[in-house]
């Protein structure tokens, strides 16, 4: 006579137990990506530079420009470094006047009291950078371009002489140049601005160790370039970056910051992120 065989209720309810147990582990591990994601972005803190101050709303490098920009939240503004005749640093971003002022002449050539009579399209002087220091003095951080040669000395004393060494990045097109001020201010961070054109100032920018920051143009903004950057133990910031796609770009790939004319908007669509 033949057993009937009993069916395996066990072996079924084990079945159903696993699968449970493996519907958790699922949850669970979407929760905790969910969460690391959200943690990571709340660490996320790039540093966003207001190029020429609010120079998307207001004329460039004016005290209108830079109080618009640290009203909208900004702790870095940027100046563009010339000398006049008699050696005193302007703020401009041109090297010749013709640009804003009308006055078509180099800086260079032209003697402080002349520079003083040049006025911008509102009626706003040209800045010295010492200008610039006694109005906002601690309160906000300076990215200072040396936009030529042999400029190191003269702004690094105007530095010292306020104090503002824990508030100042320099940044350059010229290696040597960054070479020099860090002779000058060896803990000041040096940002090496790449031209797009010149792989080879880009690859040498990455073996110097004066460079802590490498600059390019947004063009350049990809995942494979800032990996190579951070490999190098550098930041990687990007310029200009002005348009609300261009800005998520850089928060989606986590660049370490950029320049933008828009400060209001590179900080609203942060804040959105967090």
């Amino acid at each position: 006579m033949k057993t009937r065989t009993k069916p395996k209720k066990k072996s079924y309810t084990l079945h159903i137990f696993l699968f449970i147990i493996l519907i958790l582990l699922l949850i669970t591990t979407i929760i905790l990506l969910v969460k690391s994601y959200q943690t990571t972005d709340d660490t996320y803190d790039p540093i966003i530079i207001s190029h020429r101050g609010a120079a998307g709303e207001e004329m460039e490098h004016t005290f209108e420009s830079y109080d618009l920009a640290i009203l909208y939240g900004s702790e870095y503004i940027e100046q563009d470094i010339v000398l006049s005749k008699d050696g005193t640093p302007y703020v401009s971003h041109d090297t010749n006047s013709a640009r804003l002022t009308g006055v078509n002449k180099e800086y260079n050539q032209m003697h402080d009291n002349e520079i003083k009579t040049l006025k911008l399209e509102g009626g706003e002087p040209i800045l010295t950078l010492e200008e610039v220091f006694n109005k906002y003095k601690d309160s906000t951080k300076y990215v200072i371009e040396l936009k030529t040669k042999e400029q190191s000395k003269t702004v690094a004393n105007i530095i010292k002489k306020h104090k503002l060494e824990e508030h100042v990045i320099i940044q350059s097109y010229y290696l040597n140049e960054i070479k020099e001020f860090h002779k000058l201010l060896p803990d000041t961070p040096l940002m090496f601005l790449a031209d797009s054109d010149s792989a080879e100032d880009y690859q040498n920018a990455l073996k110097t160790k004066e460079v802590t920051i490498i600059c390019l143009n947004k063009k350049m903004m990809n995942a494979d370039v800032i990996n190579e950057i951070h490999e190098q133990h550098k930041q990687a910031f990007f310029y200009t970056v002005d348009s609300m796609k261009d800005i998520n770009r850089a928060y989606n790939l986590r660049a370490d910051g950029f320049f933008t004319g828009y400060t209001a908007k590179a900080l609203k669509l942060l804040e959105n992120r967090q």
